[in-house]
């Protein structure tokens, strides 16, 4: 659900089997957090703690070689 909490919910749907970079900037275009995942073709479920991250506005990347899915968040305290 956006806004998030303490733990951000991520439904992604891949068209392939492959690992995928997981990626949360700012709003000033900087890397806070970073991840990696195995991501099997069809819809993928996956939980990130964001807790230690500052309230405000955020955009997540999810990216593979073979496709990029970006979606803004809120966080709040």
């Amino acid at each position: 659900p956006n806004p998030v909490v303490n733990t951000m919910h991520v439904l992604f749907y891949s068209t392939h089997t492959e690992p995928v970079t997981i990626k949360v900037v700012n709003g000033y275009g900087v890397v806070v957090r970073t991840w990696t995942r195995n991501a099997t073709q069809g819809a993928n479920n996956w939980d990130f703690d964001v807790s230690t991250l500052p309230a405000g506005a955020y955009t997540l990347y999810v990216q593979s070689p073979n496709q990029l899915s970006s979606q803004l968040f809120i966080k709040t305290n």
